[in-house]
Parts: structure tokens; sequence; C-alpha cells
């Protein structure tokens, strides 16, 4: 017989139903193979725009009037929402027949990129919160979900608090134990996503230290957290360099805080054939994420680095 002090440190009770109930209702779900697809026709965008403005609280179809006023003002790249962006974008290349652009792969890239997340993640409580932050925050919601979601597949459950002030989004967390925890803080920086000129390696690096610099304060949790920065470029040499620096910047070491318990780099990318019709035309998205740990950071870390590419 095995005797629990429950007088000194931190011990909780549980078992596996309880463990699999509790993922159930907040982990991410899983999906199907192709159960994002995007089909490039104006019913399957009408019910995408009803399906996102359910999600996100009835604020993607004024969203969408916005980009309208704006692109009748000669503004064709208001991106405050990209979603709505895309609805419009891709009805506007479906009256013209025309669908092949780089403009019209991010078009579809929003808009599967927020079916999938919006298919993992919507069951959570504190998704209405999420949701409404697909209008005006959508590549920090993504890089958040795609992070969120990259660690509970590799088994590192992961918690989501609400934001302290409306408009925010929200938090999320590691639990390290029945009393600690490690925060995660996210970074979409706009100068690392499109439709920004694709930076060069040492433009994404300085991009990354000032990030890491200013998140260093901005860890809530008392042992520190993990940081992570999204960027998005159809280019592929971005994509590599992007992956790169994370590598690179964790071995340099001298430069990293040691409240940072890891650094994890998520990059959305995607290819495009455009077919013979307008309408027959293959996609396929894509999320990058390397993720490495501080070995400055002495306290403990759940956390699963990805695998180092083979040279």
């Amino acid at each position: 017989m095995t005797t629990v002090d429950l007088t000194a440190g931190a011990a909780v009770f549980t078992c596996d139903q309880e463990i699999e109930r509790v993922r159930a209702l907040t982990g991410a779900a899983r999906r199907a193979a192709n159960g994002d697809a995007i089909s490039l026709s104006n019913d399957d965008l009408d019910a995408m725009v009803e399906e996102l403005d359910l999600l996100t609280g009835q604020s993607f179809k004024p969203a969408i009037k916005s980009v309208e006023r704006a692109i009748r003002a000669g503004n064709h790249y208001f991106l405050q929402c990209p979603p709505a962006w895309a609805v419009v974008h891709l009805r506007e290349r479906l009256a013209a027949g025309e669908i092949g652009a780089v403009d019209d792969q991010h078009a579809i890239g929003y808009l599967q990129l927020a079916r999938h997340f919006c298919g993992r993640w919507s069951h959570h409580r504190l998704f209405p919160v999420i949701g409404r932050s697909l209008c005006n925050e959508f590549h920090h919601a993504m890089t958040m979900l795609g992070i969120a979601s990259h660690l509970d597949d590799h088994g590192t459950a992961i918690g989501i608090t609400a934001p302290v002030r409306q408009g925010q989004s929200p938090d999320l967390y590691v639990n390290v134990s029945a009393s600690d925890r490690l925060s995660v803080e996210v970074k979409a920086p706009k100068a690392l996503f499109w439709p920004s000129l694709a930076p060069s390696k040492e433009e994404i690096e300085r991009c990354m230290r000032k990030e890491l610099q200013a998140a260093r304060n901005q860890l809530t949790g008392a042992l520190g957290g993990i940081v992570v920065i999204g960027g998005s470029h159809p280019e592929p040499a971005v994509g590599r360099a992007f992956s790169e620096c994370i590598e690179e910047i964790m071995d340099g070491k001298r430069h990293v805080s040691s409240r940072i318990a890891a650094i994890a780099g998520v990059f959305f990318t995607s290819a495009f054939d455009i077919g013979t019709t307008p309408t027959s035309a293959t996609f396929q998205q894509q999320c990058a994420v390397t993720v490495r740990l501080n070995p400055k950071f002495d306290g403990p870390n759940p956390v699963v680095p990805t695998e180092r590419p083979r040279n």
C-alpha cells in the first residue's frame, strides 16, 4: 500500500474516466482528412457566411459589409477580417470566371483555416470569445489555435482562460502540476504575414527577437511560459527561413530569457492547383509547427519539442 501525503505539496485525485470527460470538453476535436475542404461555389460561400456569422456572434456579416465598402472606395486589401475579405474576393473571382492568382490562394486559405480550427474548438465553452476574435485578430487567433491544436495532438493538454478586458483575445496555459502552470504568449506580427512583402531571413530574425523581448515581461505564469510566433507567406523560402530562425535563436541561447520555457513557430502555407475550370481547383493548406525547449529554463516543462529536420 502507498500512502499519499496531502498535507505537503500539491496533489490531486483523478481517474481515467474523469480525464477523458474533461478532455472531451476542453481538448481539440478530431477532424476528418478532407473535412475542411472549401468548394469554390457561391452556395458554399453562402453556407460559410452563415456558419462564421454564428460562430463570431453575428460579427461576420457586418465585417463583409465593411470589406465591400472598402473595395468600393478603392481599398482592395482591407484585411481587418481576412475571412470576410476572402468571401467578397472569391465571389468577384467566381463571377469573372478566374481563379488561380496568389490572392485567390490566400482567400481560400483564410476560409479553410477558419473552418478547420472552428471545427476543432467550437465545442469549448470559451469559444464564443475566440470566435469574436476572428473578425478583429484573425492571424493571432489562427496562431493561437494552431499551437493549441499541435500541443493537444502531441499529448500536452491546453487550458483556455477568458480575457481580463473585453476585446482581448483569450489566454492559453499549460498545467505543470496541480497548482502551477506555464502561460502561453502568442505573437502574430504583421510583418510576417501576407500581404506584407516577403521578409528576408535577417528581417524574420530581428522581428522574432523583438517579439521575444516584449513577451518576456508579458508571461503571466509564475514559472514563466511559452512564446509562440506566427507567420504566413506564399513564398516557400519564407517558411524555411521562419523555421530556421526558431532553431537558431534557441541554439544561440544568450538572447532568450530563462523565463521562457520554449519557443514555438506556427507558419501557414498552401499549395494551389488551378485545374481546368474555376470550380475544379485543388487546394492544400499546411500548418507547420516548430517547438524548441529552452535549456536555461529550470522549471517543469511538459512540452514536447518537434523533431529537428535531417540535413
